[in-house]
């Protein structure tokens, strides 16, 4: 290599005195160099086919025994072409001269023009050229190893990898043949053409590769799109593949010239994916199918209930004494049972399908536990033990949470409790377990009672739905079984935690720990005291959609016991007739009905698409569907309010007199 080190030269003259002469001219030039001389070409030429990567260049005289330069000059470029070879003749000949450089002679000049200067000015021609050329091998050697390295990596690639003419419109480069993995022969392929891709694509998606490939050849920035299909493999079947492009090379105009991308064969996944719609497809049907039957399930239950609880409540307060009042408790008492074991149904249907949501919203405390106390005294009466409430001073009385699904829970459990002591006491203590942060604690809630007890095996099932501990319970007690599994979810969904702690025949603890923002107590509105029956609706005109005749019956004594008169009539159209002919002051509409439903109804009065007389008229929802769904549809379809049938009376009563 030239620079610093010695110029490695190969000089072949038969003349020793013009060798003597050049060596004496590279010492007055000061070139450091190396000279290995040959007087014949035969020898030259022998030497340098196993030597010449020691060589940097070859000067050359051109009147050789039994050759000439030229012949020389081609047989040393076979054997190695990089190196620079200047040819020397002892006449200048202009001829000669083109014939040497078209050869891919260096240089050639006389040997008359040699100089002092005329070396330097050679070598360091020489020296320019040596290192362009080094960089050139090197840049050639990088390009060859990332080829390789893009061949390795193109051919393990389970993608197909493809460069696509824009214009001539076909691949130019693929590192597999799409038409050979979908099975097709050479012979096939070579009888389908040029055109075979287009031959075996699906008809439905030749519009969508048209639309692909004119959005990205239109596209100004370099942009990614993605694009399935289908191709027809050997076997008549089809294969979907997915198509990952952009932009790979642009005219100077911007014109997309070629294209670069990725195809995958994706008909496993899709057929995965075809597969989970169809399961995902059952399931929704499933859970429709479900959802149906608990809604039906708990209209044909709650219909007949209506008529029971109804009537009982109206013979309760018709004069009864002694065992016939005791008999209609008795009819009330198991009324109820059965309306909290239907409810608990349904309730643990909506959890299982997701559908309870908890909200969070200011609340005060203590007016949570006085409704708990209200509606646990009655059964705690019965069952003839003391109930206590106490509650750590420090709580704040104003939280942030659920208070609906906090009642729900505390009064599954004090129920339970209730349910299961024959004597003593049931307790419940509320205290602060910590502070989370200045806005944020843990309340714990124990119920405590002095009852039956669980086994100790039995403790870790008790949680599990339709799960009691053991059969004696189930025949004594009663029950669905999914009291505590609701209790538990509920629970879960407010971020807390529950667990027990029981000897059997001494009682039980059950312990709910929950995080509850903390509220400003001040800023909580209080709720208005609940109005009692001290409001007449005597002189009301109030409208009842009812189809079943017990139902119709049984509203009507309700309404009678409040000295009031209700227009009954059996489907939503027949209330929309008459609600055009005369002016009513509210409607208590069912929901499902035969000709007309309530749902049906009510969308044409509020939308204006019937005529009556007021599209405003407040509408409560009367029926025997307790899902919560059923609440949201109600409230879409425009109605006021809601209540399930059986009614409880008071709160019926307070939701028709909520409007007046």
């Amino acid at each position: 290599m030239i620079g610093t080190n010695k110029i490695r030269i190969l000089l072949i003259e038969d003349d020793e005195v013009d060798v003597m002469a050049f060596k004496r001219l590279l010492k007055k030039a000061e070139i450091n160099s190396k000279i290995t001389s040959f007087n014949t070409p035969a020898e030259a030429i022998k030497h340098f086919s196993t030597n010449y990567n020691n060589y940097d260049c070859a000067f050359i005289d051109y009147l050789l025994p039994g050759a000439n330069g030229l012949s020389v000059l081609l047989s040393l470029k076979e054997i190695k072409d990089e190196i620079p070879m200047i040819v020397l003749t002892s006449h200048g000949d202009e001829k000669i001269a083109v014939e040497m450089m078209k050869a891919g002679a260096f240089d050639y000049f006389p040997k008359s023009e040699l100089s002092i200067q005329k070396v330097i000015d050679v070598t360091g021609s020489m020296q320019k050229w040596l290192v362009l050329n080094q960089e050139k091998f090197e840049i050639q050697k990088k390009l060859e190893e990332h080829q390789r390295f893009i061949s390795k990596v193109t051919n393990s690639s389970p993608n197909i990898i493809f460069v696509y003419d824009n214009i001539q419109k076909k691949d130019i480069y693929s590192n597999r043949n799409v038409f050979v993995e979908l099975g097709y022969t050479e012979s096939q392929i070579e009888k389908f053409g040029d055109n075979m891709f287009q031959k075996i694509l699906h008809e439905d998606d030749r519009k969508n590769l048209e639309d692909f490939l004119e959005t990205l050849s239109n596209s100004k920035e370099d942009i990614t799109l993605e694009l399935e299909y289908r191709l027809k493999d050997a076997n008549g079947d089809w294969q979907w593949f997915l198509d990952k492009s952009s932009i790979f090379r642009r005219s100077p105009e911007g014109e997309a010239i070629e294209l670069i991308g990725t195809s995958l064969n994706i008909t496993s996944r899709k057929e995965v994916e075809e597969e989970l719609i169809a399961a995902k497809q059952m399931a929704e049907n499933a859970a429709k199918i479900k959802s149906d039957f608990l809604s039906n399930m708990s209209h044909e239950i709650r219909t007949p209930m209506n008529a029971i609880m109804g009537l009982t409540e109206i013979l309760m307060d018709s004069g009864f004494t002694g065992q016939d009042l005791e008999n209609l408790k008795t009819i009330k008492l198991s009324g109820d049972n059965l309306i909290v074991i239907i409810n608990d149904i349904l309730d643990y249907s909506k959890m299982d399908a997701g559908k309870v949501k908890v909200q969070s919203m200011p609340f005060l405390l203590g007016e949570q536990i006085n409704l708990i106390e209200k509606s646990i005294e009655k059964r705690v009466a019965a069952a003839k033990i003391s109930f206590i409430v106490s509650l750590d001073e420090g709580i704040p009385l104003g939280l942030i949470g659920d208070p609906y699904r906090l009642n729900q829970v505390l009064l599954n459990l004090l129920s339970n409790a209730v349910k299961f002591t024959h004597k003593g006491k049931v307790e419940l203590n509320i205290t602060i377990q910590n502070k989370i942060n200045n806005d944020r604690l843990m309340l714990c809630f124990k119920v405590i009672d002095t009852g039956i007890g669980i086994p100790h095996d039995k403790l870790d099932a008790i949680f599990e739905s339709f799960t009691q501990a053991n059969l004696f319970t189930t025949r004594n007690y009663g029950g669905t079984g999914l009291g505590l599994a609701i209790s538990q979810k509920l629970v879960e969904l407010m971020e807390g935690s529950i667990n027990v702690e029981s000897t059997e025949g001494i009682g039980s603890t059950f312990t709910i720990c929950i995080p509850f923002d903390i509220a400003d107590e001040k800023s909580i509105k209080a709720k208005p005291k609940e109005k009692k029956f001290n409001k007449s609706i005597k002189e009301l005109k109030i409208l009842v959609v009812e189809d079943q005749r017990i139902n119709q019956m049984v509203i009507r004594q309700i309404f009678n016991k409040w000295d009031n008169s209700p227009q009954i009539v059996s489907n939503g159209l027949e209330a929309i007739n008459i609600l055009n002919e005369q002016d009513f002051d509210l409607v208590c509409m069912d929901l499902q009905m035969p000709v007309c439903d309530g749902f049906e109804a009510t969308r044409k009065i509020r939308n204006k698409l019937v005529k009556v007389r007021n599209h405003n008229i407040p509408i409560i929802a009367l029926s025997a569907d307790a899902l919560p769904e059923t609440k949201q549809k109600v409230l879409d379809a425009g109605m006021n309010d809601y209540i399930t049938k059986p009614p409880d009376l008071e709160i019926l009563y307070r939701k028709i007199i909520q409007f007046f």
